[in-house]
């Protein structure tokens, strides 16, 4: 899988050890795409994963699934993967003409206008993930494992499909049906298919059931643990704790076994199998079943048509929320503005390239060096301040972070305040208490001018991007 954005630092440790590549330019584009060698949907070109909300991709209007059929008039399935990245990345930030393919359209253009930033220059974007234990509520990729399993059927290609109905026949239709239904029919029709139950392409049939566990140990269950896991609730962009024991759990420990499975069929030929996918689970305690296929269904559906997990599903749950001043640092000096957009909400107020920043909220920004060994140092004192309940894995770290304790926010706002810890950049999650217990009235920014040091208030802008998709 490509992700086509360019970040600079994932970890902070990388500021001190940052050099300038040959690169003048780096390019932001937002999209994640994985070359498909799946005959059912793209077979030898890149199929797009995932669009980054407020990104150039999304403002080109390019969507999830997408078969990028060609690049500046180049047919992708001609092109290396090495051409491909150099294309999409555009040249000295000129747009990049594309051919794409979906349910709803087959080969239409697409102008995608890549986001040039020097490469010397580390933005706020940046350094809001490299600072992201400050505030994993806004600033991470949290990865959360589902015992789904997928499968396909032949080589059919999907892309000439475009109506889907269900399979009805000799089956009572209760309201349950209807409702699960009607979550299908929301994310098949986001995926730019239409419902058609008279003439449809594609047949849905669904199946599930809710049994109980003839072999639950009761007394073991009230010794256990974990009796819980985390789910993301697509809609609300959130985690949820539900009553399903986590994956691999002991089965004497479940109260109810828990089915349920979606099938596509060819609306020509009833008999043959498309797509098929199923989750098992175990409930440590009863749970309606249309509550479950409400956050289910829309993860389930990220596999249609593009086929990735084929055994456990490995979903995304994204956040990454910052307040921006629209500021880009000198990557070899961390203090210093290195650049600022036109009309940004730092520029508007007065600041300019070559200043140097002394202090953010009174708390002083140091070196590279200082501000590695004080942000590692406060995650280290700060770890009593996490909740001790619902681990979870984040993408490209530990695998039992936590959210903070809310009884401990002023603690934590208290630690950001002690200049050993050099908590400057936690202006980026100021819009949360556990940052600071006062009311925030705009960013308070000390520097030094010609010799001179100077103070401003800047009000800054939240940026927001969040998303969930697979793995």
């Amino acid at each position: 899988m490509k992700r086509l954005y360019h970040t600079t630092l994932l970890l902070i440790l990388a500021l001190c050890s940052f050099a300038l590549t040959v690169q003048a330019q780096k390019a932001y584009v937002g999209l994640e795409y994985q070359m498909s060698y799946n005959d059912n949907w793209g077979a030898n070109r890149p199929v797009i994963l995932t669009v980054y909300p407020n990104s150039p991709a999304a403002q080109a209007g390019l969507r999830g699934g997408d078969i990028i059929e060609a690049i500046n008039g180049h047919e992708t399935i001609k092109m290396s993967e090495e051409e491909m990245i150099r294309e999409l990345q555009g040249e000295g930030g000129a747009s990049v003409d594309l051919l794409v393919s979906n349910f709803a359209y087959h080969r239409v253009e697409r102008h995608l206008k890549p986001m040039a930033q020097p490469a010397d220059a580390l933005t706020e974007r940046d350094i809001a993930r490299a600072f992201g234990m400050y505030s994993l509520e806004d600033e991470s990729d949290i990865l959360i494992s589902y015992p789904i399993s997928t499968g396909t059927e032949g080589k059919t290609d999907l892309i000439n499909y475009e109506t889907f109905g269900f399979v009805r026949t000799n089956k009572q239709h209760t309201n349950r049906d209807a409702l699960i239904e009607q979550q299908i029919t929301e994310a098949l029709q986001a995926k730019g298919l239409t419902y058609d139950q008279k003439n449809p392409d594609l047949l849905i049939d669904t199946y599930y059931s809710i049994t109980e566990n003839s072999a639950y140990d009761a007394a073991a269950a009230r010794r256990s643990a974990v009796q819980t896991s985390l789910r993301i609730d697509p809609k609300a962009h959130k985690l949820v704790e539900l009553p399903i024991l986590p994956m691999g759990s002991d089965k004497t420990l479940a109260r109810f076994y828990l089915k349920f499975g979606v099938t596509i069929y060819s609306g020509v030929n009833e008999r043959k199998m498309l797509w098929t996918s199923e989750a098992e689970e175990l409930l440590s305690d009863d749970y309606t079943l249309t509550d479950y296929t409400a956050l289910t269904v829309p993860v389930m559906l990220l596999q249609f048509p593009f086929t990735r997990y084929f055994n456990s599903l490995v979903v995304r749950f994204a956040t990454h929320r910052h307040l921006s001043l629209g500021i880009n640092y000198r990557a070899n000096n961390i203090s210093t503005i290195h650049s600022l957009p036109l009309h940004s909400p730092a520029a508007e107020a007065g600041l300019r390239a070559g200043d140097e920043i002394v202090a953010i909220n009174g708390r002083p920004l140091g070196t590279a060096d200082e501000l590695s060994k004080g942000y590692l140092a406060f995650v280290k004192k700060s770890m009593a301040c996490r909740t001790h309940e619902h681990p979870f894995a984040i993408k490209d770290g530990p695998t039992n972070c936590r959210y903070w304790d809310s009884e401990d926010y002023a603690r934590v706002a208290k630690l950001l305040d002690k200049d050993k810890y050099f908590g400057g950049f936690s202006y980026l999650f100021a819009f949360n208490p556990w940052i600071t217990t006062a009311p925030r009235t705009g960013v308070t920014i000390d520097y030094l001018r010609d010799g001179v040091m100077q103070r401003v208030v800047v009000e800054p802008k939240l940026q927001e991007s969040c998303y969930v998709t697979l793995e």
